[in-house]
């Protein structure tokens, strides 16, 4: 998939731990630009309130930081706002998250990462697991 100035594929030859990674090149971003890439994890009526743990691995070329945002098809506000530093060795990003009741069972954005702030570059990305804090 390209959209303008973001291009993901999915790549075969890299993987962590066994797992295919998505590989995200940007070009050059103007700043201020609005560069975002959304995994959506469907809706799902046994995705219950209350405390979960998203968790994934990130590497870029370049060291730089993305934005990392949680939504649900429900909430506009979002879930999650926080800013995590990537470097070209696997990073492990591991959030906590309250789902509000009022988004349970809908489809999470997950991960939402903002890519406007390091300019051009490449990243991958590995598949995201979620599990309930009880679990």
């Amino acid at each position: 998939m390209e959209y303008g100035i973001l291009k993901a594929i999915p790549d075969n030859n890299v993987t962590f731990r066994g797992q295919p990674t998505l590989k995200l090149t940007t070009k050059e971003v103007q700043e201020n630009a609005n560069l975002q890439f959304i995994r959506t994890i469907p809706a799902d009526e046994n995705l219950r309130p209350g405390m979960y743990r998203a968790t994934f691995y990130l590497k870029s070329e370049h060291p730089t930081s993305v934005r990392l945002l949680i939504f649900s098809e429900n909430n506009k506000g979002g879930i999650l706002n926080k800013l995590v530093d990537v470097s070209p060795q696997w990073t492990n990003v591991s959030v906590t998250f309250n789902l509000p009741k009022a988004d349970a069972g809908y489809a999470l954005q997950l991960p939402r990462l903002m890519l406007n702030y390091g300019g051009e570059n490449t990243y991958y990305l590995s598949p995201v697991t979620l599990a309930g804090e009880d679990e």
